[in-house]
């Protein structure tokens, strides 16, 4: 109604969906009301606003009367985030006692053309074992994909399992 618009929509930040599709209304920040009766399983896309909320609130408001949207379910894998798609290298050295000598972790992960999204790959690397000596990096690699977010849990847990695969290895 007029530059009032109230929005239902699943998620985990009601003021930051609020100040998002104030931003892109232009509007008010009071003049915009979040609801969220049900935000159901969190899984990482529940922490951003994504195109078809603020979409939606635009087309409601231009043509004066309420706008329900849904995506279907293989939209929800396109337009709401995603896990980005990474690539490791993983080195690891020990001396003749098996003490750590050196660790050097890799990660390539993709992103959106627009904007960029960092996985923690190889975060965790850094301190989940005394060694002398660390190395460890990131790169993004931007494809035309929607701007990748965490996803049931930051990168740093199913990374761990990498890193603890390649001590086995080392074990072994």
């Amino acid at each position: 109604q007029g530059d009032k618009v109230t929005v239902y929509t699943a998620t985990q930040g009601i003021k930051g969906a609020q100040r998002t599709i104030a931003e892109v209304l232009q509007v008010p920040r009071e003049n915009v009301k979040v609801l969220c009766p049900f935000v159901g399983g969190g899984f990482g896309c529940k922490g951003s606003v994504w195109p078809h909320e603020y979409l939606t609130a635009m087309v409601a408001r231009d043509l004066h009367r309420p706008v329900k949207w849904m995506l279907t379910r293989r939209q929800m894998f396109t337009g709401c985030g995603n896990r980005p798609l990474m690539r490791q290298k993983i080195e690891i050295a020990a001396d003749k006692n098996g003490k750590l000598a050196a660790i050097a972790h890799h990660v390539f992960n993709t992103t959106a053309t627009y904007g960029s999204w960092t996985e923690s790959g190889a975060r965790q690397t850094r301190f989940l074992y005394a060694c002398p000596n660390v190395r460890t990096s990131h790169r993004l690699i931007p494809i035309n994909v929607a701007i990748p977010c965490q996803m049931r849990a930051p990168g740093h847990a199913p990374r761990a399992w990498d890193l603890e695969q390649a001590m086995d290895q080392l074990a072994y």
